[in-house]
């Protein structure tokens, strides 16, 4: 299914570039894409925030967050760059710990709290430009509707279950835990 989550990514990365483009900026293809890339760090950035805030709010104890190239230890404060940033993630990671009372279900919680923020997100972004209106649009219009466009879009992606993902995690969460048989 990972692949599948690619495609969602790159169909919404084109039509967040396509926005740009037609837009009155006058980027484009290549400053597009370019700020495809940099919306999209934010986006990521407000998808992984959101999973550290939710594991801190059920108890849990967060150990670093995973934007793209960028690494940051909460214990040490320190802010780094990382060659290998994926664990076979879509562009980020939180790393965190939970007791295990009740863990499967904060778990769930802290999985659907990052692509719940994208779509949040990206549908208050979308609502503010519709309640804008269609008259002359200003500049600023077309980052919002790429951002709004590539945030949905990647928060649906991470709701397809592959391993790793937060799909993955709410699936486990919804299939009935396995018992061990007793001899």
């Amino acid at each position: 299914m990972r692949p599948f989550a690619w495609v969602v990514l790159v169909i919404t990365s084109i039509a967040a570039q396509g926005a740009l483009v037609q837009s009155s900026l006058h980027v484009g293809s290549l400053g597009a894409y370019i700020v495809v890339v940099l919306i999209g760090f934010f986006a990521v950035l407000i998808h992984e925030l959101a999973h550290a805030v939710t594991a801190k709010a059920v108890g849990g104890q967060v150990g670093r967050i995973v934007v793209f190239p960028f690494e940051f230890t909460l214990a040490s404060r320190r802010l780094r760059l990382v060659r290998k940033w994926g664990r076979g993630d879509l562009g980020g990671y939180v790393t965190y710990t939970l007791d295990r009372i009740e863990a499967r279900r904060r778990h769930a919680i802290v999985a659907v709290a990052g692509p719940a923020a994208n779509i949040v997100s990206g549908l208050v972004m979308g609502s503010v430009l519709a309640v804008e209106g269609k008259g002359a649009r200003p500049p600023g219009a077309a980052i919002a509707t790429a951002f709004a466009i590539l945030s949905v879009g990647m928060g649906l992606a991470n709701l397809i279950p592959f391993d790793g993902s937060d799909g993955m995690h709410l699936l486990r969460y919804f299939r009935p835990a396995r018992r061990k048989a007793r001899p």
